[in-house]
């Protein structure tokens, strides 16, 4: 199964991912993973997933066609879906609301009532868009909204307190334990902002994502299948944990680091050596009909 995220909820990982030809065993799915990579539960969803991001445990999902649903894991078990509103995009949670971009406006409503499905009781939020500019997402960071807007000099990430100028939107971010994000560039490169107890930059080519470890640690995951390690602004490692992938996703639990690619490996690796520890691949073993995680390494 073509693997697109991975993500840590409350001491489990989050797999998801879909895409491939469901008659060899792609469906899109999202697996409940332990520490070790046994799986504890696992649902069919709607479209492939694109990405995902946690929420204490509440994971938002975002589908291949560009809708969201809401999920809730707890106990070992996935439970939802629930929808967001015809028309939501860049979903997020925050104090205790759902927000997201619709018409261009920011709207609100009720975790609780998203939950239950009154999806009719949004409203617009109290903070917008400054007029003419184009509300590109929505990111947070700590306890702070902050709102990627593009006007025409170019794509702007706006706090109440601080404006940043970026030369491009961002295509991943991370808001667990620390705040980081990525920037394409021109010729494969990719600017990096992390946000550890001092705020660094770095320059790598090809950066597809990025994971904070917390105590101003970063991980990358880059087009070549490389892992990067990132300490307080320095380079502290970089390893190739996939061949012929490059890293799709990177969780995160204690000192291990969970790896995904898209051609359906995911890695467990050592973070603080960068050191394998474990590889498990997603597919189907013809046997009883059944569609399982086939182990290929231990």
């Amino acid at each position: 199964m073509p693997i697109t995220s991975v993500i840590d909820v409350k001491g489990s990982i989050l797999v998801g991912g879909g895409g491939g030809n469901k008659l060899y065993g792609f469906p899109n799915k999202l697996f409940l993973l332990d520490t070790e990579m046994n799986v504890l539960d696992n649902l069919l969803v709607k479209k492939a997933v694109f990405s995902t991001k946690c929420y204490e445990n509440f994971v938002i999902v975002e589908y291949e066609d560009c809708t969201f649903e809401i999920f809730e894991i707890d106990n070992g078990k996935i439970t939802g879906p629930h929808s967001f509103p015809e028309g939501a995009r860049s979903p997020v949670l925050f104090d205790g609301m759902s927000l997201y971009v619709k018409d261009n406006g920011i709207w609100s409503i009720s975790l609780l009532g998203l939950i239950e499905g009154n999806t009719n009781k949004e409203a617009q939020f109290s903070r917008q868009p400054e007029r003419g500019d184009e509300l590109v997402a929505l990111l947070v960071k700590g306890e702070n909204l902050l709102v990627l807007v593009k006007r025409k000099e170019g794509f702007l990430l706006l706090d109440r307190e601080f404006t940043a100028a970026l030369s491009g939107p961002i295509s991943d971010y991370t808001n667990v334990r620390e705040f980081g994000y990525i920037v394409q560039m021109k010729k494969e490169m990719s600017y990096v902002c992390m946000e550890g107890a001092v705020k660094t930059h770095a320059i790598e080519p090809k950066c597809t994502t990025v994971n904070s470890l917390g105590d101003g640690a970063f991980l990358l995951g880059d087009g070549d299948g490389c892992l990067i390690k990132y300490k307080n602004g320095r380079k502290a490692w970089k390893t190739r944990v996939f061949k012929n992938s490059p890293v799709s996703s990177i969780g995160s639990i204690g000192s291990s680091l969970y790896c995904s690619s898209i051609n359906g490996r995911l890695v467990k690796v050592d973070s603080r050596e960068g050191m394998d520890l474990k590889r498990v691949a997603f597919g189907m073993f013809i046997g009883l009909g059944v569609l399982c995680a086939a182990y290929f390494a231990s």
